[in-house]
């Protein structure tokens, strides 16, 4: 059937149109017959396997599934009700982001892609395979959502990733199809640990910019007075010694001034570094991180293997070979002069 806004071609179980995203559940709805038992999902026959929907509409699906789970069993998997797209470079589009696709979740630490021939038609079934497989395998402290992610500029491009996060590691899973093949994508990031050394230091270099700015020099300004009346009282025969108010004043001016100055430039810098890292990678807190430890690493390391072989598992479990994935490792070129 036709979409009536765009006039886009889609199948005609489509509830959604692939290209501006028309609810076709708003026309009036027509009588259906019951569907025959043979084709029934809750049959376990597989002589007749049921057509698979549109892949959009299986992301709706796989993010409803996601969304009950989290309402029903305090999962923390996200409501996917938005995702789009059916084939890579046809997702939805968004109108501007200043910010990439994993910006916030640290430093990318691997990035793998695999891909099965003539299996594009079966994305829609793993990513469901993928969202059930999710629900029911235990990952400890872990988060798993399928979120929207937006690439970086104007009018870009959002694709439905599954994250798994766990402490300061993230994953990102990206099912969808290329053409006739099955796409399967693997990145993840590790945001460093922020130092407990650094934090008190600017801690105090906070306390001590606001005892510099705004008690010292009311105290400055008593001493000033007390020594001021005691050199008067002195010159018309008083017996008050004002020569220790003014060194202390002295000294404390030409001690803390210089303190209360770097100080002071200190922070601006570091208020300046934040923000910077904010609107370039969306981390204010950036110039408080160290390098990651080993229990980082080893978070890193587990959470990368469990994604992976959840999806070589679901992939043997809807009936295809996980050996036939071909991997596909990103090329970094090399600028020429």
């Amino acid at each position: 059937m036709y979409c009536p806004k765009c006039g886009t071609e889609n199948a005609n179980t489509s509830k959604f149109c692939l290209t501006c995203g028309f609810q076709f559940s708003q026309q009036p709805a027509q009588p259906q017959a019951p569907a025959p038992e043979e084709y029934s999902p809750s049959q376990p026959t597989v002589l007749i396997p049921p057509k698979p929907p549109v892949l959009e509409e299986g992301f709706k699906q796989a993010g409803s599934m996601l969304g009950n789970a989290s309402r029903q069993a305090g999962s923390l998997l996200g409501d996917a009700s938005k995702q789009a797209g059916t084939l890579i470079g046809g997702a939805s589009k968004a109108f501007v982001s200043i910010w990439g696709p994993f910006a916030g979740y640290g430093t990318r630490r691997r990035h793998v892609g695999w891909l099965m021939d003539n299996q594009g038609a079966r994305a829609n079934e793993l990513v469901q395979k993928v969202t059930d497989k999710f629900l029911h395998r235990k990952f400890p402290d872990a988060n798993i959502n399928l979120v929207p992610l937006k690439g970086k500029g104007v009018i870009v491009e959002e694709r439905p990733y599954f994250l798994i996060q766990r402490g300061l590691v993230t994953s990102g899973l990206y099912i969808n199809r290329f053409g006739q093949d099955l796409y399967v994508s693997q990145v993840s990031y590790l945001k460093p640990p922020v130092s407990n050394f650094r934090l008190i230091m600017l801690g105090l270099m906070v306390v001590f910019f606001l005892f510099t700015n705004y008690v010292l020099p009311g105290l400055m300004t008593g001493m000033v007075q007390s020594a001021m009346i005691g050199l008067g009282g002195g010159l018309f025969g008083g017996g008050y010694n004002s020569g220790a108010d003014l060194n202390t004043l002295l000294a404390a001016f030409c001690v803390l001034g210089p303190l209360a100055l770097l100080n002071s430039l200190a922070l601006f810098l570091f208020v300046v570094f934040s923000i910077y890292k904010y609107l370039t990678e969306k981390d204010i807190l950036a110039g408080l991180r160290v390098q990651p430890n080993e229990f980082n690493e080893d978070d890193l390391m587990v959470i990368e293997k469990a994604v992976e072989q959840t999806v070589r598992i679901c992939l043997d479990e809807i009936g295809l070979n996980s050996e036939d994935l071909k991997p596909i490792q990103p090329t970094h070129q090399t600028r020429v002069i």
